[in-house]
């Protein structure tokens, strides 16, 4: 089994000057993890945390179509190392695409982690930002 790592995620928009931050445990096996498997671990607590307050399927989350699935299928399946559920599987595929759109990027104990590949030691009380970039506006 892996060891218990406390990591605190903060979660930035550019021009925001106070992050909302919560604490997860991540459970890793050691404490080094990529940075796919990072965001993984991430959208993973979040997707754990709202079925627990929530009924799930009273809650409309995105319900991915048959056709949209086959087209998804290849891709998400390399997720399966993450979970089996192929609804969180659906969000982590869409939190690794937004990454690598730049939609937001990820610092780590003050250093940017630039490629999903990345190879990021985590240590207890760890800090983990994520900043989100907003679309640009006019033309």
């Amino acid at each position: 089994m892996g060891s218990e790592v406390n990591v605190k995620f903060f979660d930035k928009a550019i021009g925001q000057e106070e992050g909302v931050d919560c604490l997860f445990n991540l459970a890793l096996s050691g404490s080094m993890v990529s940075l796919e498997g990072l965001i993984a671990e991430r959208v993973l607590a979040e997707f754990e945390a709202l079925k627990k307050e929530v009924k799930f399927g009273s809650i409309n989350l995105v319900k991915v179509s048959e056709y949209e699935a086959k087209l998804n299928q290849t891709k998400e399946l390399s997720y399966s190392k993450y979970s089996d559920d192929p609804m969180a599987r659906y969000y982590i595929s869409r939190a690794i695409k937004a990454f690598e759109a730049n939609r937001f990027f990820v610092i780590v104990n003050g250093v940017q982690a630039e490629n999903l590949d990345d190879k990021i030691v985590l240590l207890d009380n760890s800090e983990v930002e994520f900043f989100q970039l907003p679309a640009l506006q006019g033309g």
